[in-house]
Parts: C-alpha cells; structure tokens; sequence
C-alpha cells in the first residue's frame, strides 16, 4: 500500500480513498524486511494446487548416504521400474527418515525422446531403450508400516558363509540374495520367507532381504516352481541319474541319495527346484547356472519336449560288414536266441540307437519299428524303447 501511494504521489496523482482507508487501518505496523517466511509457509499449498492433477506414487526409502562433498542424498523405489535419488533438502518433510519407510512422492514422468529410424545394418548391436525419467515433485509421509508395500517372499538358505557372517539366500524366483548377520540362527536349507526388494548398483542389480522369518518346510517348497523331467541315463557304479528337461534346457544329475525313487531311462520324474550361479569348474572366471533340486517324487504326467514317439525303418551300422555266421549259435538249442551281434548301432530316421537296445530286443537285421526316443542334448536323440513290426 505504501509503495502504491508514493508511486502516486511523485506523479502528482489523485490517491484512492479506498487505498487511505486501507492504510488508517494499517498504522503502527511495521513492514517485514522481505517476506521469506510466508513464502516457506504457503509455498506447499501453491505446490499442492498446482501438481493437484498428478497422483502420488507410494515409494520405499532403501538408501541414505552422503557423498564425497558431504550432501545427503536419499533413494526411493516401487520395487518394479522407479529408482529416484533426491537431496532431503528441497523437500522439508523429509528432516526426520529412516530406512524402510513408505513415503508418498508425486513424480513427473519425463519420456525419452523418440529416436529417428536407423538403417539396418548387418548385425548391428540393437539400440538400448532408454528408460523413462521421474523427477520428484512433492513428498509427504505415510502412515503404513515400514517395508509393508513389499510382497511376501520365499525362500531358502542355500550356503551360511561362517567366516563372514552371510547368508546365502535363494529366492522362490532364483534371486541370489547375500544378507549379513550378526548371530546366526538359520542353517543350509532352511526355509524362510522375508520382504525383497532390489536396488540398481553401477550396472547391475543387486537383492536385498529384510525381516527374515523361518517357515515350515512344507509351504516354502510350495512357493518354488516345478518341472517335469525326463531320465535319459541311470549309472549305478556311479549312483547318478542323469535327466534332460527339452531343447535349450539345461540339464542336471540327481544322486541316489538325494531320492529313494528308482527309475529307468525313459521316466517322468516331477522335481520342485531352483536355479543359481555358481563358478564353472572348468573355466573360473566364467559363471555358469545350475539347478538344485528341493525335492523329488514320481509323476504320471510326462515331458513332450524330451519325449517323443518315434517310427520308421531301422537301419543297422556294421563295424566290419555283415557275418551272417555271427548272428546264431550253432548249437540247436539255443539257436532261437541271437548272439551278440558286429552291428555297433542303428539308425530309425535321425534317431540313435545303441547297442544296448538291439540286444535287448534282439534285432539283428533291418526292420521297421516304433518306438520312443528322448533327447540328450545338442539337438540329438537316442532312441530307448522299440517294437519291431511284423
């Protein structure tokens, strides 16, 4: 009002009553120096009606730390595809925080640029999608309970690192988790279920667990996936089952001990497992996955992409040409029955046949067959089960 009326005064111009009235009414008041402070007290009501549009997203504080010049900084996640990191300073709601808490953030959600179509070029490395960038813009605090937007998890100790203090703990969804302890109270193969989240570290992302509790046995193996396998060899001098799952599967080894079912090539065994990294024994500094399995028991359903029925002409292969005088034994009685045959193997189409299996069905010629054949890796197959057709 004062600036108002000496503006009007060193114009020479009339000044409204309105504006005298205003001032009588203002007498004895001292102006402010600046008005700083009522700014810091309505600018969050300004900052509410003017983000009003945009909804808060409920974010989990994973991180706190300062960095080299001794700024605070803070990390938030959704635990799916929003990571932001402020600087608790710009937003006065965040003077008292704690790790696990549940704040509400309203973000703006800037999209990358669109990038111009790229002529194609042969084996050109395809372009990474830039991810979408969120800016803060108003953080409030929430009632819920620490942690609480996190899932329920499951899982199992995999290996207890004495030594060092650390757990190594297996998601139900194969997550390698590495959580430290101070008194241990879990032992390998424990199952436990717990809150996860993942946080992004340099380029890669790394899992977290938190309030770790033991559970029954029988739930935590519930949690986990399981899959149909199929027995493509059984070595008793070594007590190994081997078994494939299909094409571009990995495939593994059961010990005896690990199961009392005993089966023969050719059956369906339904196993409840995991998968993790572990170092290639063969090359250290690669890493290789591997599957460990929970838990073993008979099925009647099988595995159609180890499995499959075959039919056709089987072809033998001879090691030295065919020796007719080879084939029977002289002795009359027991002419009825083949001796083992120079035929090293067989064909029926592109499908293996060994030995083993034209003793066990006493074929000593070429004959038409069905049968069915299971897969043992780089694309081949070996057939395992035949019937010679009349």
């Amino acid at each position: 009002l004062k600036l108002y009326k000496d503006n009007y005064d060193a114009k020479g111009w009339k000044v409204k009553p309105k504006c005298e009235s205003l001032l009588n009414k203002c007498s004895g008041i001292t102006p402010a120096k600046n008005n700083k402070s009522l700014y810091q007290q309505y600018i969050p009501f300004a900052d509410e009606y003017a983000y009003s549009s945009i909804p808060y997203t409920e974010l989990l504080l994973i991180d706190d730390w300062k960095d080299d010049d001794g700024k605070k900084h803070m990390k938030f996640t959704d635990n799916d595809n929003i990571e932001i990191v402020l600087n608790p300073k710009r937003f006065p709601s965040l003077k008292k925080y704690h790790k696990g808490q549940i704040w509400q953030i309203k973000l703006y959600k800037e999209e990358p640029a669109p990038q111009p179509p790229r002529p194609f070029l042969f084996l050109r490395t395809p372009q990474p999608v830039e991810p979408p960038k969120f800016t803060p813009l108003l953080v409030s605090p929430s009632d819920k309970a620490d942690w609480s937007i996190l899932p329920e998890t499951f899982g199992v100790i995999d290996h207890v690192n004495k030594e060092k203090k650390v757990y190594h703990l297996i998601s139900q969804d194969s997550k390698q988790i590495f959580e430290p302890f101070e008194t241990q109270t879990f032992e390998k193969g424990d199952f436990v279920k717990f809150k996860m989240y993942k946080k992004s570290a340099k380029d890669e992302i790394r899992y977290y667990a938190q309030n770790i509790e033991p559970c029954s046995k029988e739930l935590g193996i519930s949690k986990f996936p399981s899959r149909i396998i199929a027995v493509d060899g059984v070595n008793d001098v070594k007590k190994l089952i081997h078994y494939v799952i299909g094409p571009g599967l990995i495939d593994g080894i059961i010990h005896f001990d690990q199961t009392d079912v005993k089966p023969k090539v050719g059956d369906c065994l339904k196993i409840i497992y995991y998968e993790r990294q572990k170092k290639d024994s063969k090359n250290p500094n690669k890493q290789i996955k591997v599957r460990e399995i929970l838990n073993i028991e008979p099925t009647d359903q099988t595995n159609d992409e180890a499995i499959k029925a075959i039919s056709g002409k089987l072809e033998l292969k001879w090691k030295n040409g065919y020796d007719p005088d080879d084939v029977f034994d002289d002795d009359d009685d027991d002419s009825h029955r083949p001796k083992v045959t120079s035929a090293k193997f067989a064909f029926v189409g592109d499908y293996y046949v060994h030995r083993s299996i034209l003793l066990k069905y006493h074929i000593t010629s070429d004959c038409n067959v069905t049968g069915r054949a299971i897969y043992t890796g780089d694309g081949k197959w070996k057939v395992f089960e035949l019937t010679v057709l009349g």
